[in-house]
């Protein structure tokens, strides 16, 4: 590598962060927020409590994969209590944001035609990558102090504090550098996309049979990870214990993997043209199908990787949740100290997990939908509605593909939980019944980045982000754990579908989908009134 070929790095390091800075602010704020509130409500809890809750939640196989290691002294700490139940809820954001970072720089910056610009002006050749590799380890960096902040501002330790953000930034900054790897193998900005979402999928599968298959610790205090933990960032940031062992010599395994496998990336980056990917794109047909000479069928075409690349996974975890399940319900339902708390745990456990998933999905609605965007900001658009094609037909087909996709994948995992815990074909459809119930605040969101989109595209990103969210934290299932004021909750449309289908409000439910419609309907009108922007 010649110094030559990182001409520029640092200017395009300051251009991100001035094009992005919203984007980048959102997400650091959105960390920092949920660490305060998680750790001051999760403070209010006796030590008592915290035990109790560490004993359930040890005890089933399938708590295990969405909570992280504890000791038996730790279990009434809140320092330790907040990371064993928000592990995997951090985990998932510094993996989405650094994913999202290193994508946007890259592979969407040659999508849209704008890194061959950047070559014209003197650039290096791996100006680029080394500025999007060093921009998301900043933001990592960043978002890390916003973690210690907010547990330092609830009177934990600061060296402790400091360690436990450094621990997740680590797992970012890998997962920035395998995006950066995916981005030189892929064709294009959906596919890196899909590759870093695989890799974290394999990450999160690794950790969550290391956990099933660790030491349980006498009488369900607490647990600790098998082997198989050292094989994934995610289990290393577990294994990091932050407020007790302290293991920094941890911190050399996310360094090197964050260098060798960019290394990788670089070395792809000489092996590739601007705007290819390493891997060869499959050859097409010689001539297309009927039902892709439409809009409708060319924008399934588009997304159909996407999704695929979504429905599988959710399949896959309603079959591991849905063998969980009925056990861990029968054990909060049976245990004394929680009362009639939860009377009917058994019953409502699968649509609990049923409405988490909902909230997860609402992810794959904003990243399908604004396809649209980025079809506009590239430039493929004005080509397209040049042609005798009218731009809300063209709309259309990916509104319909977005908002029908994220209710299906709301239904796949109910359906899939549904097989492995009903005891007769009848009961199916309770099931499918209760994920359309939680799949109506994803329509209405779905609605809301249609909307966004038609009145304000340039900033729909952004927006649409600290939406979500917000209406993740504040909804039925975060929201009650984090002691929200009512009205605060009560913004949120996950507040507004029951857990259990019986108990459900239909009022609410075609309520939540007529407006999903109607905002919908409002994208429809501002896209149709406004001219295009790139």
């Amino acid at each position: 590598m010649r110094r030559s070929e990182f001409r520029k790095t640092l200017l395009l390091i300051k251009h991100a962060f001035r094009i992005e800075k919203i984007r980048y602010l959102v997400w650091v704020a959105g960390i920092f927020s949920l660490m305060l509130v998680a750790t001051h409500v999760n403070g209010q809890f006796t030590a008592e409590e915290m035990k109790e809750i560490v004993i359930l939640s040890t005890g089933e196989p399938g708590m295990r994969m969405l909570v992280s290691p504890i000791t038996e002294e730790g279990v009434s700490e809140i320092s330790r209590f907040v990371f064993f139940r928000f592990s995997f809820i951090f985990s998932i954001l510094f993996a989405i944001m650094s994913v999202q970072i290193v994508t946007r720089l890259t592979r969407l910056e040659e999508d849209a035609s704008r890194a061959e610009l950047v070559a014209t002006s003197g650039a290096g050749r791996y100006a680029r990558l080394s500025s999007a590799l060093i921009v998301a380890f900043t933001v990592n960096l960043v978002a890390a102090f916003g973690m210690m902040l907010g547990l330092v501002i609830n009177g934990l330790e600061f060296s402790g504090s400091l360690v436990a953000g450094l621990s997740y930034a680590g797992l970012g900054i890998v997962v920035a550098a395998f995006s950066a790897l995916a981005a030189e193998l892929s064709g294009n900005a959906s596919s890196a996309t899909g590759f870093s979402a695989i890799t974290f999928g394999a990450f999160f599968v690794l950790n969550a049979l290391a956990n099933v298959t660790g030491n349980v610790h006498e009488d369900a205090l607490g647990f600790e990870s098998s082997f198989l933990a050292w094989f994934t960032p995610m289990g290393w940031t577990q294994e990091v214990y932050p407020f007790d062992d302290r293991n920094l010599w941890i911190f050399a395994f996310f360094l090197a993997a964050f260098v060798l496998v960019s290394l990788g990336a670089f070395y792809f980056v000489d092996k590739r043209d601007v705007g290819r990917g390493v891997l060869a794109d499959r050859q097409g047909r010689e001539h297309a199908p009927v039902w892709m000479r439409r809009p409708l069928g060319l924008v399934w075409r588009l997304q159909r990787g996407a999704f695929l690349a979504w429905v599988i996974p959710v399949a896959f975890l309603g079959i591991a949740f849905g063998a969980a399940t009925e056990d861990l319900g029968v054990n909060f339902e049976d245990h004394e100290y929680f009362g009639e708390a939860f009377a009917e745990a058994a019953r409502e456990m699968p649509f609990i997990l049923t409405a988490v998933t909902a909230m997860v999905v609402s992810f794959y609605a904003r990243v399908a939908l604004l396809k649209m965007r980025k079809e506009e900001a590239s430039g493929p658009l004005e080509n397209v509605l040049s042609t005798p094609l009218p731009r809300l037909r063209w709309m259309a087909g990916h509104v319909l593909v977005g908002m029908a996709g994220s209710v299906i994948l709301v239904l796949t995992y109910a359906f899939t939980q549904a097989l492995v815990i009903i005891e007769s074909p009848a009961d199916i459809g309770e099931h499918l019944l209760g994920g359309l119930v939680q799949a109506g605040p994803v329509f209405l969101i779905a609605g809301l980045i249609i909307a966004l989109f038609g009145l304000v595209p340039r900033r729909a990103g952004a927006v649409t982000i600290a939406l979500i969210l917000f209406f993740i934290l504040a909804g039925s299932f975060f929201g009650p754990i984090l002691d929200l004021p009512n009205a605060v909750k009560n913004l949120s449309p996950f507040t507004h579908a029951d857990f259990l289908p019986e108990n459900a409000s239909i009022a609410k439910i075609i309520t939540l989908y007529i407006l999903g419609g109607l905002f919908a309907a409002i994208g429809f009108l501002a896209f149709k009134r406004r001219n295009l922007s790139f």
